[in-house]
């Protein structure tokens, strides 16, 4: 996948992170083989780099209530929520 020029990797990044991220509500949880392209950003030091802040540019985030998305904000930095 490293070896994909620089300009593929983007656009498989784009498509793996187009899409809605739900935010459950606190100490709500799934369990399963659920699949989540977050995962992705632990593949290798390489791809995190490139696709760390993706997920803020992309998805689109629906959250439980207004509880949830405090709790969330909280937990991200200014260049995070920059991106949203």
């Amino acid at each position: 996948f490293l070896d994909l020029p620089g300009e593929l990797r983007n656009q498989i990044y784009d498509y793996v992170f187009d899409q809605t991220c739900h935010i459950p509500k606190r100490g709500e949880y799934h369990s399963g083989n659920i699949s989540h392209p977050v995962v992705l950003l632990h593949t290798c030091r390489q791809i995190h780099h490139e696709t760390q802040l993706l997920p803020y540019k992309r998805f689109t985030f629906s959250f439980y209530s207004k509880f949830s998305l405090g709790m969330w904000e909280r937990k991200r930095t200014k260049q995070q929520l920059k991106l949203v």
